[in-house]
């Protein structure tokens, strides 16, 4: 069957192509390309006369740049947070005419046709700047129109507080190679949510012993099958037919509800038209971008713009996208639309788009009311991107296309349009990052403009879209990062495009690594090479231009070269770090927590609190310590807020500080109850997933530091250091 359907779609795409080659003969034969071209020709030259007298008179054009960008620094003001609908749509048509008025001179003003390589430089580096301006538009959209469904979560939990609709509740744990550690927090997370009528399911999709025992220590169903056939989809579709509940939750394996998760989600599906509704994916540690630049408390994590804003946007139109976790649905509606899709690697979009087209509600409430583990390492990060985009991109081959199944509105096709366009798009950084070579090491010149030009048209539009993105996302994330996180990723996305382009089913489902081995530093040398090899080229083009050699023609301003080269340079510096991996410990991450303790030495009881607390052991810090008291001792503590009374192991040496004395503990013998309240109280409290706003000031100082700051190597000299000691001592 695996092989007929293979050769079904190779047959159709062999079809494809032969049609369109046909449809493309006929039309050289129907059509007077000749004159077409002519007519475009003409059409450019009248363009670039027209407009060539009003670039003529700078000054005038001086005024509505000022009046726009005014505009918006007024609204800006008046409304620091929350602006309604019409202050978003005013603000952001301001942007769209700066960006259509800085469109219009690129394509009348700027193009070089002085020969070949120039003309066709010119007119991919005027593709790039009309493909940002659409995703520009697409996010404008996304982020004026917001829906916030947490009013309505008010009033519909009630019946469900008050007992008077409570449907029985399915929870799913699907899993495949994660540790039992993790598992195990995640099992007492779900089993702590406030709802009574649940059961928990922990479906094993590589039959390990360890998985049953777990399940059968912690109380839960263990759920297996006889193969892997279609990956994670597969695995939910058996579960659906090994159990009842109307109503079905899934998380990730490292996922952890709050208590309040079906408190704040059931009551929606008091509307039979409500078939899922998404949550937002909210991560207990940082993703390798900013852990690896040592940047935990000043940016925010990758994923929080799609998840705290877009996905409110899509909710508007009815085109949310189901993320795969921390998400709720009805059976009856998946399973009249045939059940969880497996033609493609996202079986969640697809669940998304049958749900949709058949006429279904697909709800966001954006609460988070969860939290995972974000990828642990920069290549799980990249591996996990690479199949999110081969997976959306195969929608483009199969019958559950978005853009032509049947069922779907003009703006939800949109919508989704827009998704699939913008991974198409992840390659064009790389000619965003070629194009200043061209001109500083080939001389190539594909934008004819001077300074005060690039000051009127390109400066307003810049400064607008970085001043109004910060405003409307709420500072969930900083702009001016963003072209270091494109940097990380152009390279390998744009190798997956081509490949998934060219053989869309070639490569099968990748779990993304959770609780990997952290203890030392390493280099993706996959990820690092191609930025290495583009920043020695940036080091020798800025090296021989700045030395003096000259280019003949009309460029751009050579002071706008050497600048937008400097910065791709120090992009790509921060870019390289991130491909240093820092150890982080995900499967014992710890949180602050100031709780009053008592630590006892046999009969000696010291009183402090504790600085951190993990699911492992604690931070504490005492009032008083015994002088040179040696480590790897046991000892007893007790912390009363969490009724947690335990064994302890002094870890590490006591160190001394002006207001006490500061040492690590490992809790040694939690029985399971005390394990329990541990998970729930560092986990699963409401509330307790709180957004933490992005200072633009402290992002733009972040960016520039980071070029000379060196973390990651800082991080290796200190691991480094800490295995020495440690050798010594042994």
């Amino acid at each position: 069957m695996r092989f007929r359907t293979s050769w079904y779609n190779h047959t159709e795409r062999v079809l494809i192509v032969i049609a369109l080659i046909l449809v493309g003969i006929w039309s050289i034969q129907q059509l007077n390309w000749l004159d077409l071209m002519a007519e475009l020709l003409n059409f450019w030259q009248w363009g670039q006369a027209s407009f060539s007298n009003v670039v003529s008179s700078l000054h005038v054009l001086l005024f509505p740049s000022v009046l726009g960008v005014a505009a918006a620094t007024i609204a800006i003001h008046a409304f620091p947070s929350f602006p309604p609908v019409w202050v978003r749509v005013a603000v952001s048509s301001i942007v769209v005419l700066l960006g259509l008025r800085y469109l219009t001179w690129r394509l009348f003003i700027t193009l070089n046709f002085s020969d070949f390589w120039n003309g066709s430089l010119s007119l991919l580096f005027l593709a790039i700047d009309i493909a940002g301006f659409v995703v520009c538009v697409a996010s404008l959209c996304h982020m004026s129109f917001i829906t916030n469904r947490s009013p309505q979560a008010d009033r519909l939990s009630k019946a469900v507080i008050a007992g008077t609709y409570c449907p029985w509740v399915d929870v799913w744990i699907p899993t495949y190679n994660e540790p039992v550690e993790l598992l195990r927090r995640t099992i007492i997370g779900c089993q702590a949510m406030d709802y009574a009528n649940k059961r928990v399911y922990l479906l094993d999709d590589k039959r390990r012993p360890a998985m049953r025992s777990l399940a059968e220590e912690l109380g839960c169903v263990y759920l297996c099958r006889p193969d892997n056939r279609h990956a994670k989809a597969g695995n939910l579709n058996h579960a659906m037919k090994q159990t009842q509940g109307e109503l079905i939750v899934s998380f990730d394996a490292d996922f952890i509800p709050t208590r309040e998760f079906l408190t704040r989600t059931v009551g929606f599906f008091q509307d039979p038209q409500v078939a899922l509704v998404q949550t937002p994916q909210t991560f207990y540690n940082g993703d390798p971008i900013k852990h690896n630049l040592g940047l935990g408390g000043i940016l925010t994590n990758d994923q929080d713009l799609f998840f705290r804003l877009v996905q409110s946007g899509r909710d508007t139109f009815n085109c949310v996208i189901c993320c795969g976790s921390s998400f709720i649905m009805r059976r009856h509606a998946v399973e009249k639309v045939g059940g969880i899709p497996t033609e493609t690697l996202c079986e969640d979009l697809l669940t998304s788009v049958k749900l949709q087209a058949a006429k279904y509600k697909v709800l966001y409430l954006n609460e988070a009311l969860s939290a995972g583990a974000s990828a642990e390492n920069i290549g799980g990060y990249i591996d996990q991107r690479i199949r999110w985009g081969q997976g959306t991109l195969q929608t483009l081959f199969c019958s559950l296309n978005p853009l032509t199944m049947p069922g779907l509105n003009l703006v939800q096709r949109c919508f989704y349009a827009i998704g699939i366009l913008g991974w198409l798009l992840t390659g064009l950084q790389i000619f965003s990052l070629l194009v200043p070579l061209g001109f500083l090491l080939l001389g190539l010149m594909p934008l004819k403009a001077e300074m005060d030009e690039l000051l009127f048209f390109w400066l307003p539009y810049y400064l607008i879209n970085l001043t109004v993105f910060a405003w409307l996302n709420g500072s969930k994330r900083s702009s001016l990062w963003a072209d270091v996180y494109a940097n990380i990723t152009c390279f390998p996305l744009a190798l997956m495009t081509v490949k998934t382009l060219m053989n869309p089913f070639g490569k099968g489902f990748k779990v993304t690594p959770k609780g990997v081995d952290a203890s030392g530093v390493a280099v993706n040398w996959q990820v690092a090479y191609p930025l290495i090899f583009t920043l020695g080229l940036y080091v020798i083009a800025l090296a021989v231009h700045l030395f003096g050699l000259q280019w003949e023609g009309k460029p751009v301003s050579p002071g706008f070269s050497i600048f937008w080269g400097i910065y791709n340079a120090c992009v790509l510096a921060i870019a390289i770090q991130v491909a240093i991996d820092v150890p982080q410990e995900v499967l014992s991450i710890s949180f602050p927590h100031q709780l009053s303790c008592q630590l006892i030495l046999g009969d000696r009881i010291i009183d402090g609190h504790t600085v951190e607390i993990s699911q492992k052991g604690a931070k504490i810090q005492l009032d008083s310590f015994p002088t040179n008291y040696p480590s790897d001792t046991v000892s007893q503590i007790d912390i009363p807020f969490l009724e947690l009374k335990t064994l302890a192991l002094i870890c590490l040496p006591s160190r001394t500080a002006k207001n006490g004395t500061k040492i690590e503990i490992e809790f040694v013998s939690l029985t399971l109850e005390q394990e329990r309240r541990l998970i729930e109280f560092l986990f699963c409290r409401p509330g307790q997933w709180q957004e933490t706003p992005v200072s633009e000031f402290k992002s733009f100082w972040a960016l520039i530091t980071s070029v000379f700051r060196l973390y990651p190597l800082a991080e290796t000299q200190r691991v480094n250091s800490n295995a020495i000691t440690t050798l010594i001592k042994s």
